[in-house]
């Protein structure tokens, strides 16, 4: 018997419908993140002050996201529909370094995902996949 979140790093790469070694790569890639110069904002060895976490609610109450520290806006979309959800965003420049759904997803904490279009203070929307994840950086 094993605990309800342990994970059983045997079946990394096994044959199974899910995919564990993408879902390997994307642990890694948010421990990257975690590590990276804009990862700081997780690693605060004190108390958080107040307004270090922002949320932002969408009409369905199945999405949420939350900018933390003022530079890594986190999304996440729980309903069968792809979301644009408005957000008020510090800073001009925003990059997607992540994105995933219920399919698999990439993390690229030092790079930049070439397939979403860079989100400008001009139009500040969070774009999340159906049932999944998004993250971005101020750059």
């Amino acid at each position: 018997l094993r605990a309800a979140n342990a994970y059983d790093w045997s079946q990394v790469g096994a044959d199974t419908p899910v995919d564990r070694a993408a879902m390997l790569d994307w642990w890694r890639g948010l421990l990257a993140l975690r590590a990276s110069e804009h990862g700081d904002v997780f690693r605060v060895g004190t108390e958080v002050p107040e307004g270090w976490v922002q949320p932002f609610f969408g009409e369905d109450d199945r999405v949420l996201a939350y900018l933390v520290g003022g530079r890594v806006l986190v999304g996440i979309n729980g309903s069968e529909e792809r979301v644009e959800l408005p957000v008020d965003l510090p800073g001009e420049r925003w990059r997607y370094v992540a994105l995933a759904d219920e399919m698999g997803g990439m993390i690229t904490p030092d790079s930049e995902i070439a397939d979403v279009d860079p989100v400008f203070r001009s139009e500040p929307v969070l774009v999340i996949p159906p049932k999944g994840v998004s993250i971005q950086l101020r750059d």
